[in-house]
């Protein structure tokens, strides 16, 4: 089910860019502004330019951060700094990085093209909500760029692991990129041009689903590109470029896995009552109160951790009060009306649906309307930053979660469902700027 197609991607030029660790960069929506300012200043020929670029007073509809991405991005491949493959390839990516408990692992995959698909289709499936600012800021930028300019990543299910055991040898050989991230996450990428090759990876990958893991929004955005550009031609074939999308396929049966969580903050928040919240909060959950120090914070995690294992959980620290609180469901019938009745039982299994539906909606009052448009809560890598942020800034509660476990995730996407956004963050995150895919037209 899972069409596979190899590509000319667009790379750095090596004759002329010496340390690509220099130019490339996490994904656009996990880099701060001070990240944002590092890049900039790190190499002149940093992709942050084209991904990520900076606003400027002044900006207009014909001079701004995207015709200004645009207009590097054509330079660039005008003075070499860019260069296009010459054969059609598929690139195999691998990152070896430790996890939380030094522990080594090695996380292999390939990009390729594959066409757009409506989600209606069977043959791919989201697994999280989406914001919309987001899709209209990569809106803009791809109709600029006219391009992929980073990989969707996405799962597919092979417990025989056939795909896996074809890069062994290729990955015995010198890789196209070696690159050592600012996380110590070592990156390298090799060139798949012998067709044969190819073709078992093609063959394999035929009755694969396809699972979204990380790139929604620019899924999202790539259809929206597609569709509108449709409209505008009088004889669509479904071969043009635009029908087509890069994607990191990576099988989530294989040991390289990680899914870590994203931390939630609240704020603006009206008539806010720290002592009101627990109370309405304890008439569903068991709520267990821990000191605050900072020192506890990681015995907390652990605590948070084993709870989980057994029933909806997640920590919370509110502004105000200098307790770490652990929240476990009591009973999920007490929250069965709380969820529309098109929600199955493991959807309520869910720490984060029962965060968003139970607590943050019908406690707290904001609408999913207003979490979409990111109106009351901000998403969190860290723990003790989302603390910090309650703590020293403007924001009211900060509710700690465990990850979200990769069955969760195939269970809920290929029900047709979707968790609430953010609800994943599959580590590591994939470089931006190891290779592209440029329209023709």
């Amino acid at each position: 089910m899972a069409e596979i197609l190899p590509f000319k991607g667009v790379i750095y030029n090596k004759e002329k860019i010496n340390e690509t660790e220099k130019v490339v960069t996490p994904p656009y929506d996990v880099i701060s502004k001070d990240e944002q300012e590092n890049f900039y200043r790190t190499h002149p020929y940093n992709i942050i330019r084209i991904i990520l670029g900076k606003d400027i007073a002044g900006d207009d509809d014909k001079n701004n951060k995207y015709t200004r991405a645009a207009k590097y991005l054509q330079e660039w491949i005008n003075d070499g700094i860019l260069i296009k493959e010459k054969e059609d390839s598929i690139y195999i990516y691998e990152q070896k990085y430790h996890t939380k408990n030094n522990d080594l692992k090695t996380r292999r995959g390939f990009i390729a093209l594959t066409p757009l698909q409506d989600f209606k289709s069977g043959k791919i499936f989201p697994h999280e909500n989406t914001l919309s600012k987001p899709k209209e800021d990569r809106l803009k930028l791809m109709q600029a760029c006219k391009g992929n300019l980073c990989q969707i990543f996405a799962l597919y299910f092979d417990e025989k692991k056939e795909i896996d055991a074809l890069f062994e040898k290729i990955c015995s050989q010198p890789p196209l990129f070696d690159i050592v991230d600012n996380n110590m996450i070592t990156n390298r990428m090799w060139l798949v041009k012998d067709k044969k090759v190819v073709a078992l990876i093609q063959n394999a990958m035929k009755k694969k689903q396809l699972l979204i893991a990380d790139g929604h929004h620019r899924y999202e955005t790539a259809l929206n590109y597609r569709n509108e550009r449709r409209k505008g031609l009088k004889n669509f074939t479904g071969e043009e470029d635009f029908n087509y999308i890069t994607m990191m396929f990576v099988n989530a049966e294989g040991p390289g896995l990680s899914i870590l969580p994203t931390h939630r903050v609240v704020y603006n928040l009206k008539d806010f009552n720290g002592e009101k919240i627990l109370k309405k909060i304890g008439e569903y959950f068991e709520i267990e109160s821990f000191p605050y120090r900072e020192a506890e914070l990681e015995k907390f995690i652990k605590e948070l951790s084993s709870s989980g294992e057994k029933h909806p959980a997640f920590g919370m620290y509110i502004k105000g009060i200098d307790r770490f609180y652990l929240l476990t469901l009591k009973n999920k019938k007490l929250i069965n009306g709380l969820f529309t009745e098109d929600k199955p039982e493991k959807w309520k299994e869910l720490d984060v649906a029962v965060l968003h539906d139970v607590i943050i909606e019908n406690i707290l009052g904001v609408s999913k309307d207003s979490q979409a448009r990111q109106e009351n809560i901000a998403y969190v890598k860290d723990e003790k930053e989302a603390v910090k942020k309650v703590k020293e800034d403007n924001f009211q509660i900060a509710f700690i979660l465990n990850p979200t476990r990769v069955s969760q995730v195939k269970n809920i996407a290929l029900k047709g469902l979707r968790m609430p956004q953010k609800s994943t963050f599959f580590y590591p995150k994939l470089l931006s700027g190891l290779v592209m895919n440029l329209f023709e037209d």
